[in-house]
């Protein structure tokens, strides 16, 4: 190959790795999220209660992050004994909002997040 050829191959080469970089996941061009909750819920052990949330990206723009094949919005509750439950949440109403139905499994405080698909989880603090 001559030089000519090289400088060709290194060129194409180069434009390949810049459009990898450039197209890379969501989740790394900055992607974030936040939730808030349409309402706090009064949680009595045991007992099931609907948790209403809208997922932002950004915490602006409401956005659906499992439509795309991410991994599935859901809360999580974690007991003081340690125990954790995964409650599915269902995308319902505008984009961004979901309903899980959530039973906090005992009595006593219980740390909770919202798995927000790609995104990283979004920590609820303890009820």
């Amino acid at each position: 190959m001559g030089k000519t050829m090289w400088t060709r191959l290194g060129a194409v080469t180069g434009l390949v790795v810049a459009g990898v970089v450039l197209m890379g996941s969501p989740a790394a061009a900055g992607g974030w999220a936040m939730s808030s909750l349409d309402a706090m819920p009064e949680p009595v052990a045991g007992e099931q209660v609907a948790v209403g949330f809208t997922i932002r990206q950004h915490g602006v723009t409401p956005v659906n992050p499992d439509a795309d094949g991410g991994e599935p919005v859901a809360v999580v509750v974690r007991s003081a004994s340690g125990g954790e439950k995964v409650f599915a949440a269902r995308q319902v109403g505008p984009t961004g909002h979901y309903v899980a139905d959530v039973t906090f499994p005992e009595a006593g405080p219980a740390s909770w997040a919202i798995r927000q698909g790609w995104f990283g989880p979004h920590d609820l603090g303890v009820v």
